[in-house]
């Protein structure tokens, strides 16, 4: 049973109109997204779901997952602050940006924030350098 699409069937709706029927797994992304929505992390069932939708294999859908920062695999906190510290972001002070953000928050690296609102997550490129 698909729980996306019984949950949300007019947004599925208006995201697969924007494709082609061949196309229909250019629509992974936008899914993905709305299957985040709720929980602020995609479980595995969203992953068996989108990729019935698009006709992807579970393997393609959680390798986008993977691949992009913006989908979170596990629960956290309403804002995840991501830094990048890749070398040209390390370059430019990006380690010690993440170990004076953890000490403002009181946190940790993969840690998120008592009340809940704040996950930090060290990442690799963001491209915001």
């Amino acid at each position: 049973m698909n729980e996306i699409r019984q949950k949300y069937p007019e947004e599925i709706q208006q995201i697969l109109a924007k494709y082609p029927v061949a196309f229909r797994k250019s629509a992974v992304m936008p899914l993905l997204f709305l299957a985040q929505r709720n929980g602020n992390y995609i479980t595995k069932q969203a992953i068996a779901d989108v990729a019935e939708l698009t006709g992807l294999s579970m393997t393609d859908v959680d390798s986008v997952v993977g691949f992009y920062t913006l989908y979170h695999e596990t629960p956290g906190g309403r804002f995840r602050l991501q830094v990048c510290t890749d070398m040209p972001c390390a370059l430019k002070g990006a380690e010690a940006f993440l170990q004076s953000l953890c000490a403002n928050i009181g946190v940790k690296v993969g840690e998120t924030t008592p009340d809940g609102l704040f996950t930090i997550e060290e990442v690799t490129c963001l491209a915001g350098c």
